[in-house]
Order: C-alpha cells, then sequence, then structure tokens
C-alpha cells in the first residue's frame, strides 16, 4: 500500500487536514511551483473549482479526492505521465514459471 501522510493547512480562515499518498503530495508541489504558486494557493484553488462543480455535500467534504483527479487532469493535460507509482518489492509478484 502507498505511504499517506497527513497535512494541516489553513485554507481561506479555516484549518483542514488533508490525508494523500506521497506521490499525490509531490505532484502537487510540482504543479504549485510549475504555475508559480504556493502549494496552499493551488490547494485553495481547486477546492473552489471542486465545489462549483459538485452539488451534494458529501462530494464537497471530499478535498482529497479531488486533488487526486486534479493531479491526473494535469499531467494528462500537458501530455506528461505523473511520477504516482513506487515500487514495492515486498508487493511485486514473482515471474511465471515457463
Amino acid at each position: 500500500m502507498y505511504m499517506s501522510e497527513k497535512r494541516s493547512l489553513r485554507i481561506r480562515q479555516r484549518s483542514t487536514t488533508i490525508r494523500l499518498e506521497l506521490p499525490f503530495w509531490r505532484a502537487l508541489e510540482e504543479i504549485a511551483e510549475n504555475q508559480g504558486m504556493s502549494l496552499v494557493t493551488l490547494i485553495t484553488s481547486v477546492e473552489e473549482n471542486c465545489l462549483q462543480k459538485v452539488n451534494s455535500v458529501q462530494d464537497k467534504s471530499n478535498l482529497a479526492s479531488c486533488l487526486r483527479v486534479y493531479c491526473l487532469r494535469q499531467f494528462t493535460k500537458l501530455g506528461k505521465p505523473p511520477s504516482l507509482t513506487v515500487n514495492h518489492p515486498a508487493r511485486e509478484r514473482p515471474a511465471r514459471p515457463a
């Protein structure tokens, strides 16, 4: 399983905690840097966009999912494969006998 990290951020005058897998945090940091903004500014923008597109209260509260989808869309738009994979030697399947 991918390791996740919980980060506490202040978004629009409120504290929030987001748990994402490490590759998604790295992707968000890379996107923010490429766009010349802070990570918090990027996440605030994604949250605002996500809130505009969903209707149910349950969906609105899932910022982590919005951020994952945002990462994938950004890398797809750039034509760059996301570097979201992490090799886990213990989980790799053994070679099949011939």
